[in-house]
């Protein structure tokens, strides 16, 4: 049966004769979104998308005929699905889920995750807000969420985990930074280069793998505290403050800053937490969904988790450098 999700990422590539503008447009990493179009292909059995072509990606003749059929296909099937609901009774009783989330988890995971809950049952209404680690702990205990999405959480007994995303992280650095010229960052070559880290307390089991992936390196980072607690256009790296180190950016960056990923590969880890009991109707749903999108987006097996990042030192690069 034709997967209908990927049929509308399809369509969004198609339109936009790019990955990278459709990627921005549905809010989805461009990895993710290839993986996506190219499982669809597999599906039909035949190619839907030329690469490279004079405006970018061309349609087949198949793609082209897939372009100008499915949005009436979709179309309908959601007419039918708003005409089933009507007729199946009326209203039903309404469900509340309340989500925390951690700032970072904000740019796609959660978002994509509280999408999907909205299109699996259109009863449960899920509230969602940015909280830290410690008070996303705090609160699923007491009773006050029902559910966490959190990056690098510790153990936390009372607590079911689920492992929904592992992230490769890398350096964000000015684009004019010497270490921006090659395709990838030691780690020990930022030894002599600040980084612009939140505080411990903010999460201390990321606070951590980053101190421990550095003295695995070999030396004692140099870690400065940002100016703000959030800073999404990354003020400090810009003003010559220092590097950070994060996960691979899913939107555009903007004038004046680079991603590179590191090496060796730095991999963390974002889980989903829920009461062992739940005791909020529609918890189960959240969680069977957050699975789910887990597995479709290859949020946990991307080819590059499991080839880690190759230290430049390895291919004949010099494996640090200076600020």
């Amino acid at each position: 049966m034709l997967d209908l999700r990927r049929l509308s990422y399809f369509l969004a590539v198609a339109t936009e004769r790019s990955f990278t503008r459709a990627g921005e447009r549905l809010h989805v990493a461009q990895p993710a979104l290839s993986r996506q179009v190219r499982l669809l292909e597999e599906e039909l059995g035949v190619e839907l998308l030329v690469r490279g072509g004079a405006q970018g990606l061309e349609p087949t003749a198949a793609g082209a005929l897939l372009l100008e059929r499915a949005p009436a296909l979709l179309a309908g099937l959601e007419g039918l699905r708003e005409d089933v609901q009507r007729l199946g009774g009326g209203e039903r009783e309404r469900r509340l889920v309340r989500v925390g989330y951690a700032a970072s988890a904000g740019y796609e995971t959660a978002v994509r995750i509280v999408a999907a809950v909205g299109r699996r049952d259109a009863a449960i209404d899920v509230q969602a807000r940015v909280v830290c680690v410690a008070d996303a702990l705090d609160a699923l205990r007491a009773g006050t969420l029902d559910a966490a999405i959190l990056r690098c959480p510790p153990d936390a007994p009372g607590l079911h985990r689920r492992l929904v995303r592992r992230e490769l992280q890398g350096v964000l650095l000015p684009g004019d930074h010497e270490l921006a010229r090659g395709e990838v960052v030691a780690l020990s070559a930022l030894r002599d280069v600040p980084i612009v880290l939140h505080p411990r307390d903010a999460n201390p089991g990321r606070y951590d793998a980053i101190v421990a992936a550095c003295r695995a390196a070999g030396f004692e980072p140099d870690v400065r505290a940002p100016l703000v607690a959030f800073d999404p256009a990354h003020q400090a790296v810009r003003d010559g403050a220092g590097v950070t180190l994060v996960s691979e950016p899913t939107g555009g960056l903007g004038d004046g800053l680079t991603w590179r990923p590191l090496a060796p590969a730095l991999v963390l880890d974002v889980v989903l937490l829920t009461p062992l009991v739940d005791t909020a109707d529609g918890v189960a749903t959240l969680a069977d969904v957050a699975v789910e999108v887990a597995a479709y987006e290859g949020w946990l097996d991307d080819p590059r988790l499991l080839a880690p990042v190759q230290d430049p030192a390895e291919v004949g690069r010099p494996d640090r450098l200076s600020a």
